[in-house]
């Protein structure tokens, strides 16, 4: 799980070019591939998707202008073609309505298979992801506790 409220845009556009950007996020995804080969070997069989919720609170304009348009664009395109596979679900969760405009453009270069996958959810359909969510087997402790009523820590670092 991720908040965008975490991130500091300024810093690091400051800190990180684009390359540096797409570098970490894959090195945020193959610790995801090396989570999941370790718990499927706890669990007796291997694990080859995840599930993906990024809180979208706190998401505004300027994330979607110039330098950070361009950087989430390349993020897109680098997990639809590296990662795709590797995705169960995204679940995008206190989506505001300026997401909402973006994701008419940003969807055009996204598989239509992981479209399938996502599910952008408003701050309101918290009932409505929750019984999704059950409808695919994961329970209540699945959910991050940013949701209201998630029970999910988190996995550490």
């Amino acid at each position: 799980a991720e908040r965008i409220e975490d991130i500091r845009t300024k810093g690091l556009a400051r800190n990180m070019d684009t390359a540096a950007v797409l570098r970490h996020r894959v090195q945020i995804m193959e610790a995801v591939g090396r989570f999941k080969r370790r718990e499927g070997e706890r669990r007796g069989h291997a694990l080859y998707k995840h599930i993906w919720v990024i809180d979208l609170a706190g998401l505004k304009v300027k994330h979607f202008t110039g330098h950070v348009r361009t950087l989430l664009v390349d993020l897109v395109h680098l997990c639809n073609v590296q990662y795709n596979d590797t995705l169960f679900s995204m679940w995008l969760v206190n989506a505001p309505l300026v997401f909402r405009t973006v994701w008419a453009v940003l969807q055009r270069v996204v598989r239509s298979s992981t479209k399938e996958k996502i599910r952008i959810m408003g701050g309101s359909d918290v009932a409505k992801m929750k019984e999704e969510m059950a409808i695919m087997g994961l329970g209540v402790d699945a959910v991050p506790t940013f949701v209201p009523g998630g029970g999910h820590q988190g996995i550490p670092a």
